[in-house]
């Protein structure tokens, strides 16, 4: 189970939610492609409060906005599958 249904099931605290959030998906691991484009849809999200943008080229579509406990909580979803295929958040 993913850390939102734990807390959600009351299996852990928000706290261990947010910590395992934390951890997520690193942005150094994507290809410099999807870096860039993650990297842009995060620089929006601090000016705009929230930004999701669609990638055609790379059959993704990034989102980002601000994480409540602090941070940008950003993610990728595909194209294809319409499925979230990885997030994570950043200082």
């Amino acid at each position: 189970m993913n850390p939102y249904t734990l807390h959600r099931e009351g299996l852990i605290s928000r706290e261990e939610r947010d910590r395992q959030l934390a951890i997520g998906d690193r942005i150094e691991d994507l290809s410099e492609s999807v870096q860039d484009a993650v990297n842009e849809v995060i620089r929006v999200a601090r000016e705009h409060g929230r930004c999701r943008r669609v990638f055609g080229d790379l059959n993704i579509e990034i989102y980002a906005h601000p994480y409540p406990a602090g941070g940008i909580s950003w993610g990728i979803d595909s194209l294809v599958t319409h499925q979230n295929t990885k997030r994570g958040i950043v200082e």
